[in-house]
């Protein structure tokens, strides 16, 4: 649950972000982001508590072990304990590679990007007085510092 529900987040964060889509209204984007992450909670929460966020775990476990529990946390569950850590990154990866392979990879390329602008020919003579770097061997500027 855990990948399937950070492959959704990053595949709607980046169809929100994209501007090739149609886009969300500027402004928005922070709203429609928060709607998407309350429903890949009321969908999954129930099963696994939030699946999109390794720290939402990771932080209170630690917390619980510093705080006199020892390394219990750790263990209960039978090593539980890394599933919604490494989880959700592998689902970040996926979701990335789902939504790069079926859309983004469809997007039309502008006309810009297919013509390739050529170096502008600077004749020879003028390479020649292009001044690139110099050097002052003026004694008396040293002396003035």
């Amino acid at each position: 649950m855990q990948v399937i529900g950070t492959a959704i987040l990053m595949i709607g964060i980046l169809a929100i972000m994209d501007s090739k889509n149609k886009p969300v209204p500027q402004g928005l984007e922070p709203i429609v982001v928060g709607m998407l992450v309350l429903t890949i909670g009321l969908s999954m929460g129930a099963n696994c508590g939030y699946p999109i966020n390794p720290t939402r775990d990771l932080g209170p476990r630690i917390f619980t072990a510093v705080a006199g529990w020892g390394t219990e946390v750790f263990r209960a569950g039978n090593n539980w304990w890394w599933v919604p850590v490494v989880a959700p990154c592998v689902g970040a990866v996926l979701g990335s590679m789902i939504y790069e392979f079926l859309v983004e990879i469809h997007h039309p390329i502008p006309e810009s990007a297919l013509d390739v602008p050529k170096e502008k020919e600077v004749p020879q003579e003028d390479k020649k007085g292009i001044q690139v770097f110099s050097v002052s061997t003026d004694p008396s500027l040293s002396q003035r510092l």
